[in-house]
């Protein structure tokens, strides 16, 4: 499985139930009619370099983006924003690598916002966190190369 796929299985799999989004993460919020509090986790950017002049190793620097969106008075929108924030960085700092996946995610920035209409205030919270992987590539066997047989020294088999 590509590795930002399977993080975001992970991650999603430590935020349920234990957010008070509950179950509604990495989902349409329609579908929900627009239930209040959703999260979603994206892997927008992954760059990758060479390492050590090697070519069969590359490293990797990874975005992992939560964004999340709640409902509150107009007076407490902020609040219940960072409220949500603080649940699910909790629940990231449990185990930032996500079992050595990446080495640990470190949160980069966290943005919020609100968009008041006329009978409820709906705030949004994006927390942006950083990570590393190494990807090694595995070389392809080529099937017109004759298989190693071992070496012989002097008669005998090494």
């Amino acid at each position: 499985m590509q590795l930002r796929k399977e993080l975001r299985k992970r991650i999603k799999e430590r935020l349920l139930n234990q957010t008070s989004a509950g179950e509604k993460i990495n989902v349409n919020p329609l579908q929900y009619g627009q239930q209040y509090p959703f999260i979603e986790v994206i892997t927008p950017v992954d760059d990758s370099e060479l390492l050590s002049n090697s070519i069969r190793s590359t490293g990797h620097n990874l975005q992992v983006i939560i964004d999340a969106a709640t409902q509150a008075d107009k007076e407490d929108i902020y609040d219940a924003l960072d409220d949500l924030a603080e649940e699910i960085e909790t629940q990231v700092e449990k185990d930032e690598t996500f079992g050595n996946l990446t080495s640990s995610l470190v949160l980069m920035k966290t943005e919020s916002d609100a968009v008041y209409e006329s009978k409820r205030t709906i705030g949004f919270i994006r927390l942006t966190y950083e990570g590393t992987y190494i990807k090694q590539k595995t070389p392809k066997a080529d099937p017109n190369l004759p298989k190693f047989k071992g070496i012989q020294i002097g008669g005998m088999d090494a």
